[in-house]
């Protein structure tokens, strides 16, 4: 029954093994041929980047035993080592456990307790302990119906499993691991496994060394679990989140009489309206100052909630009437090309000029505006501000001129001039070793 069940395990590892060798031929399009494979056309054509087809290698499973840890079948790629399938650690097996039976002492010699040992591996699991021999009759000894002493019965394993009680019964042990403490009420320990009935406990344990002094770090809310960390070994736990929001009017001050939604700060649950508590209170500032008839600016900042507007600034709230002044200029800028040189009246402020004929206010007096104002243009003076390359027979050239009076610049290309050939006196060409046709 044992062998039938032995092979029942290898026939279900082999349909494993065979199953994931299915599915990565597939994923791999192995057994396909180059017309037979849809191509990516995402994928650039260059085989740099084409994918590597993965030659499949079965990493065979090993068998636990009573004495040592098996693992699993795996996959692994024989020519890129990449790890397809994994192997897993199968734990190791319990003992086959045989009785050792005891052995009375007698006067001639000592006798064993009742120990035990394993049928595969022959480890001992319970240590026979010797039994010193007996000195004399008054002693529980040899009698005509008792010819030795007394065998200690053997119970099995403790109740409470720790290396003292195995000890004391003579049963062996296996250390697996320790575990180190990391914070303050974390105890460290060893972890041992019983040689005789497999069971895991912990031993040689050292206290934790006191309680965890947490501070909240992280508020919980109303969508987010808070965090406490404590102050001696870092250790953090999280706080479960609240079901309480916390409603705060959307806007702190507004225009009298104004409403507001009361909202959750942290989600925006909203929970009704209420009046705004505070008006705002404005620090008003002009970012442009209108001129004449032409629209300015101001910004509109209050000093309680922070909130900025921005409004139109129209004359009427400054002044409205142009600032007429007589008089020709010459214009600034170079390129500024106007008519003819006219005086007339125009406006020192907004650079306006009267119509002819219009009625305007001078200083207080009505004036009829009898010609235009215009500009006098300067001409550019230019120079050569840099040179990118000289002109020659077979080279462009190119350079950039500037206005000495204004920002006005111009990129300059002058063509290759071209050969100018000369025929020294009147000798004969020998047109064989000429390169260029005149």
């Amino acid at each position: 029954m044992k062998l039938q069940h032995k092979w029942m395990r290898r026939l279900l590892t082999l349909v494993c093994v065979l199953a994931v060798c299915a599915i990565a031929l597939i994923s791999c399009d192995m057994g396909k041929t180059p017309d037979e494979v849809v191509p990516d056309n995402n994928i650039p054509n260059d085989s740099t980047t084409s994918e590597h087809e993965h030659t499949l290698a079965v990493d065979e499973a090993v068998a636990a035993t009573c004495s040592k840890e098996g693992r699993t079948s795996g996959i692994h790629c024989s020519e890129c080592k990449e790890v397809i399938l994994a192997q897993q650690v199968v734990s190791k097996l319990a003992h086959t456990v045989v009785i050792d039976e005891g052995v009375p002492a007698t006067y001639e010699k000592n006798g064993l307790t009742t120990g035990a040992h394993c049928a595969i591996c022959g480890e001992i699991l319970v240590v026979q302990q010797v039994i010193p021999k007996l000195e004399n009759p008054d002693d529980g000894g040899e009698t005509p119906d008792n010819p030795g002493g007394d065998v200690p019965e053997f119970t099995g394993c403790p109740e409470v499993h720790t290396k003292a009680n195995l000890d004391a019964k003579g049963i062996r042990y296996e250390m697996l691991s320790q575990h180190i403490s990391e914070y303050c009420e974390d105890p460290t320990y060893v972890m041992y496994r019983c040689a005789f009935c497999n069971e895991y406990f912990a031993d040689d344990i050292i206290p934790a060394v006191g309680r965890c002094i947490f501070e909240v770090v992280v508020e919980p809310t109303c969508i987010t679990d808070g965090v406490r960390t404590c102050n001696i070994c870092n250790y953090s736990v999280a706080i479960p989140m609240t079901n309480e929001h916390q409603y705060v009017a959307e806007i702190t001050c507004g225009n009298p009489g104004e409403m507001t939604n009361i909202i959750c700060k942290v989600c925006g649950d909203k929970q009704g309206e209420v009046a705004v508590a505070l008006t705002h209170d404005w620090k008003i500032t002009v970012i442009a100052e209108p001129l004449c008839n032409m629209i300015g600016a101001a910004t509109y900042e209050c000093k309680i909630c922070g909130f900025i507007k921005t409004i139109d600034v129209y004359a009427d709230s400054y002044n409205a009437e142009h600032n007429w002044v007589y008089g020709k200029a010459q214009a600034a800028n170079c390129a500024e090309k106007k008519d003819e040189v006219i005086a007339g009246y125009y406006c020192k402020d907004c650079g306006i000029s009267a119509e002819v004929g219009q009625e305007i206010i001078v200083n207080g007096n009505k004036v009829i505006n009898k010609s235009m104002y215009r500009v006098i243009p300067y001409e550019h003076e230019l120079y050569v501000y840099e040179v990118f390359s000289y002109v020659s027979c077979v080279n462009s050239g190119s350079r950039v001129v500037k206005c000495r009076n204004c920002s006005y610049y111009e990129l300059v290309t002058e063509y290759a001039l071209g050969h100018e050939w000369e025929r020294p006196g009147n000798a004969a060409l020998d047109y064989s070793k000429l390169t260029k046709t005149l």
